[in-house]
């Protein structure tokens, strides 16, 4: 399976059907890596079949031994070279727009926007705005006046 058809599972536009032809294995890939699903959920998504009560152990088992775990190693290596700051960037916008769609208010939702918008400032380095420090000075009048002629003096 290559690390494109990864990304394009990312993709909304991929829909389920269109999996079938991968195997079990490179199903649970997708389910555990880009989903973020824990190892059993993951095992049950890819059709795998067990007994409720050993899907965990079997879960576990099948992605922590090789040749799977070697594999599931090396997928989110290539995920992490396909998911660039740009993408990251490109799908926080679609959040947003998607987020701030009021012709569609099952995705309305302002505060997922919101957050969008700060994961987005975060990548560009701005965390919050700036605040800046009033310091108050205690000068008499003289004070002021001396150090106005000081500074004509100075130019």
């Amino acid at each position: 399976m290559s690390s494109e058809l990864i990304i394009k599972k990312a993709d909304p536009e991929m829909t389920e059907d269109q999996l079938p032809s991968l195997l079990p294995q490179q199903r649970i890939m997708l389910h555990y890596i880009l989903e973020g699903n824990d190892y059993t959920t993951a095992y049950r998504k890819a059709g795998y079949n067990a007994a409720p009560e050993n899907q965990d152990k079997a879960a576990y088992i099948l992605v922590t031994r090789n040749p799977l775990k070697a594999h599931l190693g090396y997928f989110a290596k290539e995920l992490s070279k396909l998911i660039t700051p740009d993408w990251k960037a490109q799908k926080l916008a679609q959040i947003v727009n998607n987020s701030l769609n009021k012709d569609e208010p099952q995705l309305y939702d302002p505060e997922i926007a919101i957050k969008a918008i700060a994961e987005l400032n975060k990548m560009s380095g701005d965390y919050a705005a700036q605040t800046s420090q009033v310091q108050h000075l205690h000068a008499s009048i003289d004070d002021i006046r001396n150090a106005r002629l000081e500074y004509k003096n100075d130019k």
